[in-house]
C-alpha cells in the first residue's frame, strides 16, 4: 500500500480546485469519509476528479458535499463535514505527466521543503517558492509519491522557505557581453539561465541528479565566455609558463570562433541525419554539412583535451565557471555557492559548500566533450561538461543498455541502420571517416554496457539474479572418485 500519512490534506471543498482536478483517497486514520468510501469497495490510493456532471450514487453524511469521479468514469456525490472531506484526500494522483525534467526537480524540491517547514499544502508551498500554479501532474506526482520527502529528509537545509529560481534570467558581466560581441552573436534569455536552481537565504544552489550528469552544455557564446573566465584566472598563477598557456589559448579561442560560428544552421544535426538514412536517400548538402560539423567538433573536442591536460589550472577553473557562474553574472542571485546532489529516492543525496574541495573532486570526474546539440530547426556544436558520478544501480539488461545508448549521446548516428551505404560516393574520406567513427561508436557503447554490468557486480552475487533475470541452480554432486 502506498504512503501518503506525511502529506497535507487537500481542501477538497475550495473553489481553487476546479472540475478536473485530480485527488487521491489517503491512507490517514479512517475518517466518516473514507468509511463511506470504503462502504462501496474504494481504498486507499483511489483517484478521482472533481466534477459537476450528474452523480449516479450518493454516500456519507454531512452539511458540505463535494461531486468526484472515479477512474471508471462513475460519478459519486461524497457527503461529510469540511474536516472530514479535507482529511480523507490528497491533491493530484500517482501518476506521472511526461519525464522529468531538471526544472521539474527543482520544482519537486522546493514544494517538498516548504511543506515541510510550514505544514502547509502543495498548491500553498509551491506560491511560496514562486512556483507558478498549476503544479504540473509530473511534479505533483513525485510530491505525492514520498520522493520529494525523502530528498529533503535526507540533506541538511535551513528551516526557511525555499525560492525555485532555475527559470529566471540572469544579468550577464561585461565579460560575457563583450565575448557574445566579438562572436557577432546575439544574447537570448536562455543564454542566462542561472546557476542557481533554487535559494534559501544567503545558500544559492546548483541541483544535479546522481548518476551522471552535465555541469554546463553551451553553444559558441557560453564556451568562448568558460574558456576566457577560465584562462582570465589561470594565467594569474605566477608558476606557469605564461607565454605557453597564451598561445594555447588564443588557437583554442580561434578554435572555438571559427568552428562553432561556422557550424550555426546545421538544421537539426543528427537526427536530420538518422531520419534521411533511415528513408534510404542518399546524403544532400544538409547531411553533408551536419557531418563537416561533427568533425570539426570531434578536432576541437582534442585541442579541448590537450589543453586542459597540459594546464591543469585552465581546467580547474572552467569547472568552477561552469558550476558556480562567478564570472558569467553581474547579480549575485544567479551565482551558486552550493552544489545539491539527489537521488530520487533520497539515498546518496547531499549538498555541500561549493569550494576548492569540492570543485578539485570534480576535476577528476568530468570530461568535457563537443558535439552538435539541437534547438528545434536550429542546430550547432556545443561544448558539455559531462560528469559521471558513481553509478546509480538499475534493475534489469534492457534498462542498462537503454541508458547506454543514451550516454553515447549524438555519437548514435554512425550506427543507424543505412547510414554508411547511403553515402552517395564510398569512395570518399566521408564514408571512410564516418564508418571508422562508426566502429568507435560501436565500442564505446559495449564498453559502457560492460562498465555498467560490472560495476553493479560489486554490489554483491544478487544483482546477476536483477540483470538477467534468473536465478542460478545448486546442484549436489557426487565424485565417484571420493565414493
Amino acid at each position: 500500500m502506498k504512503t501518503f500519512r506525511q502529506l497535507t490534506e487537500a481542501r477538497i471543498t475550495l473553489p481553487k480546485y476546479e472540475p478536473g482536478s485530480e485527488f487521491t483517497l489517503n491512507d490517514r486514520t479512517p475518517n466518516s469519509v473514507h468509511k463511506a468510501l470504503f462502504s462501496i469497495n474504494y481504498s486507499p490510493g483511489a483517484v478521482f476528479k472533481k466534477t459537476n456532471a450528474d452523480h449516479t450514487e450518493e454516500v456519507g453524511e454531512g452539511s458540505l458535499s463535494v461531486t468526484l469521479e472515479d477512474e471508471k468514469k462513475k460519478i459519486i456525490k461524497v457527503f461529510g463535514s469540511k474536516s472530514s472531506l479535507h482529511n480523507a484526500f490528497n491533491a493530484g494522483s500517482l501518476k506521472g505527466g511526461g519525464a522529468m525534467k531538471a526544472a521539474d526537480w527543482e520544482e519537486v524540491i522546493t514544494i517538498a521543503h516548504n511543506r515541510n517547514i510550514k505544514g502547509i499544502d502543495s498548491d500553498e508551498a509551491a506560491t511560496l517558492g514562486e512556483i507558478k500554479l498549476p503544479i504540473k501532474d509530473r511534479v505533483l506526482a513525485n510530491i505525492n509519491n514520498g520522493n520529494g520527502k525523502s530528498i529533503i529528509d535526507a540533506v541538511n537545509l535551513p528551516s526557511k522557505p525555499m525560492t525555485h529560481y532555475g527559470r529566471g534570467v540572469g544579468s550577464p558581466s561585461t565579460l560575457w557581453s563583450e565575448t557574445f560581441k566579438d562572436l557577432n552573436i546575439k544574447m537570448n534569455s536562455k543564454s542566462m539561465t542561472p546557476k542557481t536552481d533554487m535559494y534559501i537565504g544567503d545558500m544559492r544552489i546548483s541541483l544535479k541528479q546522481t548518476g551522471g550528469s552535465q555541469l554546463m552544455s553551451g553553444y559558441a557564446g557560453d564556451t568562448a565566455g568558460v574558456i576566457t573566465a577560465a584562462y582570465n584566472k589561470a594565467i594569474k598563477n605566477n608558476k606557469i609558463d605564461k607565454a605557453a598557456l597564451k598561445k594555447s589559448f588564443d588557437f583554442m579561442y580561434k578554435d572555438v570562433k571559427d568552428n562553432f560560428s561556422s557550424a550555426q544552421d546545421v538544421g537539426t544535426g543528427s537526427r536530420a541525419i538518422t531520419k534521411k538514412a533511415k528513408s534510404g536517400a542518399t546524403l544532400n548538402a544538409l547531411e553533408r554539412s551536419v557531418m563537416e560539423t561533427v568533425q570539426k567538433g570531434s578536432q576541437v573536442q582534442n585541442h579541448f583535451r590537450w589543453i586542459f591536460s597540459e594546464h591543469p589550472d585552465v581546467k580547474y577553473y572552467a569547472i568552477e565557471e561552469a558550476m558556480t557562474g562567478n564570472m558569467k553574472f553581474s547579480d549575485d542571485k544567479s551565482i551558486s555557492n552550493y552544489l545539491m546532489v539527489f537521488n530520487p529516492s533520497g539515498t546518496g543525496s547531499h549538498i555541500d559548500k561549493i569550494d576548492k574541495k569540492i570543485i578539485s573532486g570534480y576535476v577528476s570526474k568530468t570530461t568535457f566533450s563537443v558535439g552538435i546539440k539541437s534547438a528545434g530547426s536550429r542546430g550547432a556544436l556545443s561544448l558539455r561538461g559531462i560528469v559521471q558520478d558513481e553509478y546509480e544501480p538499475t534493475l534489469t539488461m534492457k534498462n542498462i543498455i537503454s541508458e547506454a545508448w543514451n550516454e553515447i549521446g549524438e555519437d548514435r548516428i554512425y550506427l543507424s541502420e543505412g547510414l554508411w551505404k547511403n553515402i552517395k560516393d564510398k569512395t570518399s574520406s566521408a564514408y571512410d571517416w564516418a564508418k571508422d567513427k562508426g566502429l568507435k561508436t560501436l565500442k564505446l557503447l559495449w564498453d559502457k554496457i560492460v562498465n555498467k554490468i560490472i560495476t553493479l557486480l560489486h554490489e554483491g552475487y544478487g544483482w546477476i539474479q536483477r540483470i538477467f533475470g534468473w536465478q542460478p541452480v545448486v546442484r549436489l554432486t557426487s565424485n565417484p572418485s571420493y565414493i
